[in-house]
């Protein structure tokens, strides 16, 4: 059985790391890299469409107004990370906005000494009643803390740092207090953050409760 869960885990971080997290951009007009709306949404109330409409500038990007950005945080000295999630998830107003499709939170990372700012799309859980993300800072990079669950809770760290220019995910963190309680530590050498997904939690852990 011993096997088997460990058959299961390494299946599991394969397919993940095989995906792209890194949220498409498009240049504008004037050479500015910018990260829109997702295509698919299409809000029928008025309200919502101008509440989206237009960009504002977030590091080095120009970032749609469907995305509501929380405070900004320095990691390793000059660099920053946010998190952005979708405007109808932020005022009640909009309640009218929300789709049938839930759409995820970006995390945004900005690199000074590039300049460039990269968004994830799939490092984030999406904004749920029962779900509380945020963002640690570590000297040499930042956390990605997720608390899930009610009375069944489940909580995640992940840890990023820098290996050259790049961000990788050093290792992920998991503490059940289920039925099945547990702690749990996952070390990795290679698994960049643009193939990271927060699945890999879910996955984890449905390997984990057996």
């Amino acid at each position: 059985m011993k096997n088997l869960s460990f058959y299961l885990i390494i299946c599991t971080l394969f397919y993940y790391c095989k995906k792209n997290n890194k949220s498409e951009t498009f240049q504008t007009s004037i050479k500015e890299d910018t990260i829109s709306a997702p295509a698919g949404y299409h809000p029928k109330e008025e309200s919502c469409k101008k509440a989206m409409k237009g960009f504002t500038r977030r590091y080095s990007v120009l970032l749609s107004d469907f995305y509501s950005p929380e405070k900004s945080l320095v990691f390793n000295t000059k660099d920053s990370v946010m998190i952005a999630k979708p405007f109808y998830t932020q005022v009640d107003a909009y309640g009218d906005c929300f789709p049938e499709e839930a759409y995820g939170s970006l995390l945004l990372v900005y690199n000074h000494s590039s300049h460039k700012t990269n968004g994830y799309k799939n490092a984030l859980y999406d904004d749920e009643p029962n779900t509380f993300q945020e963002i640690l800072l570590e000297s040499k990079g930042f956390v990605i803390s997720a608390e899930r669950g009610n009375s069944s809770k489940i909580y995640a760290k992940v840890k990023v740092v820098y290996k050259g220019s790049d961000l990788y995910v050093d290792n992920i963190q998991l503490e059940s207090w289920g039925m099945k309680q547990y702690k749990k530590k996952y070390a990795f050498k290679n698994l960049k953050l643009k193939n990271y997904s927060v699945k890999m939690i879910d996955s984890l852990q449905v390997v984990n409760d057996k």
